[in-house]
């Protein structure tokens, strides 16, 4: 989970399409903050970055979003790929 992710599912909204996030949100960062990195795919380190306005998120994710985006969280992404699928499932 990332700032790229929210403004993802953000655009996805947009669209018209309506759907909720899922293990994309303060909690599951938390949970699961070990598992954070500063650098990109790359290996390149992750610049804060003034958050993007009016997006389609709701005010929780929204807060998410801009502590993400500007450094006020010590990761700037978690990999989801590290959440058990029981977990995943277990929030459906």
């Amino acid at each position: 989970m990332d700032a790229d992710g929210l403004e993802i599912l953000a655009r996805l909204r947009a669209t018209g399409v309506a759907c909720a996030s899922l293990c994309m949100d303060r909690e599951t960062y938390d949970a699961y903050e070990p598992f954070g990195t500063t650098l990109d795919a790359h290996g390149s380190l992750i610049p804060p970055r003034d958050p993007k306005e009016g997006l389609c998120l709701t005010d929780e994710e929204y807060a998410f979003y801009r502590a993400l985006c500007t450094g006020a969280l010590p990761y700037p992404r978690v990999e989801q790929e590290r959440i058990p699928i029981a977990q995943a499932l277990a929030r459906l």
